[in-house]
């Protein structure tokens, strides 16, 4: 479930953040974050889409042909079972005695993970450098500077994060291949990673992402406010140039008729 967990947090987080990326207010992704219910939807509709993997096999798997085969090779989980005898599980890595529907379901999950985190970095780290482009006009040197630090630093993040997120299935499976005894030590390692995990998360949107997305949008309104602005008042002054024009500068059939006038006053005098 830790994957289900990590799977979900990423995709909040994600839509999250692209919701302050863009610099128009009134996207369809902000509208699940201003709305309390759509918002609670995202999150339990997405814990059930995401669990769909990791619960089936726990329906679908041969248990107990696990329990007699390869738990007798497991010392740790037979302590665990003595101390909790409800407790269930399969080792991740352990298809050598899993039923087949337990090993596919497992595997397909590990390569969901895989394109899902990987693609969605880079369709985000482009939609991310895209709005930074498309706002450029609107802003200073200094914030230009600024707002290429944010990128980098985000993709950074993103890079440790995907990066962290893998390194507890690396070290389950470097478990599993050398028959590591220590696995105490281990088990440590891969927990404090994921708690590193949800440290970086919780600074990023806490203290950083949020507040400088919402200046981003201050930043776009009163650039799209002043551009208008800029075209109004150019508009203004071009009409008042041509009417300015019109009077300084009768047209010429105003001025034959007056020729025609005063040549016919002449001659009636």
């Amino acid at each position: 479930m830790v994957n289900v967990g990590h799977t979900q947090s990423y995709l909040i987080a994600g839509l999250y953040r692209l919701s302050y990326a863009s610099g128009n207010p009134t996207t369809i992704v902000q509208h699940w974050f201003r709305s309390g219910k759509r918002l609670t939807v995202l999150i339990f509709g997405s814990w059930i889409i995401f669990s769909i993997p990791v619960a089936g096999p726990a329906f679908i798997g041969d248990y107990e042909v696990w329990k007699h085969s390869q738990l007798p090779h497991e010392p740790l989980l037979q302590q665990l079972l003595k101390i909790e005898p409800t407790v269930s599980g399969y080792p991740f890595f352990g298809f050598k005695n899993a039923s087949p529907t337990l090993a596919v379901s497992l595997m397909a999950y590990a390569i969901f993970i895989f394109v899902f985190f990987i693609g969605g970095s880079v369709i985000y780290a482009l939609f991310i450098y895209d709005s930074f482009i498309g706002l450029k006009k609107f802003m200073s040197i200094q914030t230009q500077k600024m707002q290429m630090v944010l990128f980098w630093a985000i993709t950074v993040q993103l890079l440790t994060v995907t990066i962290l997120l893998f390194l507890p299935f690396t070290i389950q499976y470097a478990v599993f291949l050398l028959q590591i005894r220590s696995g105490s030590i281990i088990a440590m390692s891969m927990f404090l990673s994921m708690n590193y995990h949800l440290f970086v998360e919780i600074i990023a949107l806490g203290f950083f992402v949020k507040p400088y997305r919402e200046y981003l949008i201050n930043l776009w309104k009163k650039g799209t406010g002043k551009l208008r602005k800029r075209n109004e008042i150019s508009s203004a002054a071009k009409i008042h140039s041509i009417s300015k024009s019109t009077n300084d500068h009768p047209d010429l059939s105003s001025m034959k008729t007056k020729k025609s006038d005063v040549s016919k006053n002449e001659t009636i005098l």
